[in-house]
C-alpha cells in the first residue's frame, strides 16, 4: 500500500456565541472536539495554563459548534492552510492564524500591536478629556494655591534641561521651515 495516496478527512469548525467565534480544524467529530475544548477550559480554570483563544467563547457560555468546511488532505499543512483561509476571511478570536509563515505572522503581529497602541492612545485621550471636564474646578483651585511652587519648578526644569529644550526648539523650527518650503 502506497502511503502517498492515503487521505485523511479534516473538518474546519467554528465555536461561536452571539458576538464572537473561534475557528479550528479537527479530524474528530464536532461533538468530540467540543468536549476536548471544554475539558481543556476546565483544566485551565484549575491550573491557569495553558490558555487557548477558544476560551474567549467558552467562558461566556451559551455557545455552539458548527462545521464550516471539509477537506481530504495528505499533509497536516493542507488542513492548516484550509483552516487559515477561513480565519482570514471571517472575524474570529483566534490568536494564531494557521498556515502562515513566520514573516507573515510577524508582520501581522506588528500591525495588530500598532492598532492596539492606537486604540489604547485614543481611549486614554478620551479618558483624560472626561477627567479634565469632571475636575476642571479642582484643577483651577489647585493651580491657584500652588502657583509659586509650579513657577519655581518650571524655572528649575528649564535650567536643568537647557540643552535638551534648545535642541527640541531647533528640530521644531527646522520642521516648520521644511514644511514651509514644501508648501511653496
Amino acid at each position: 500500500m502506497c502511503l502517498a495516496n492515503v487521505f485523511t478527512r479534516g473538518i474546519v469548525y467554528c465555536i461561536y456565541n452571539d458576538l464572537e467565534q473561534y475557528i479550528g480544524s479537527t479530524t474528530l467529530s464536532l461533538i468530540e472536539r467540543l468536549k476536548r475544548h471544554e475539558c481543556r477550559y476546565r483544566a485551565y480554570l484549575k491550573t491557569g495554563k495553558p490558555y487557548y483563544s477558544s476560551f474567549e467563547i467558552l467562558k461566556k457560555g451559551n455557545y455552539a459548534i458548527k462545521e464550516l468546511g471539509r477537506i481530504l488532505y495528505r499533509d497536516k499543512k493542507e488542513l492548516h492552510l484550509y483552516e487559515g483561509s477561513f480565519q482570514k476571511q471571517l472575524t474570529c478570536v483566534n490568536h494564531n492564524i494557521m498556515g502562515r509563515n513566520a514573516e507573515e505572522a510577524l508582520a501581522e503581529k506588528k500591525l495588530l500591536k500598532e492598532q492596539k497602541k492606537k486604540i489604547s492612545y485614543e481611549r486614554e485621550k478620551e479618558r483624560r478629556k472626561v477627567y479634565y471636564q469632571k475636575n476642571k474646578e479642582k484643577q483651577k483651585v489647585y493651580y491657584q494655591e500652588n502657583i509659586e511652587k509650579a513657577t519655581a519648578y518650571r524655572i528649575e526644569y528649564k535650567k536643568k534641561n537647557k540643552e535638551i529644550l534648545k535642541e527640541k526648539r531647533r528640530e521644531k523650527n527646522k520642521a516648520k521651515r521644511i514644511q514651509l518650503v514644501n508648501s511653496l
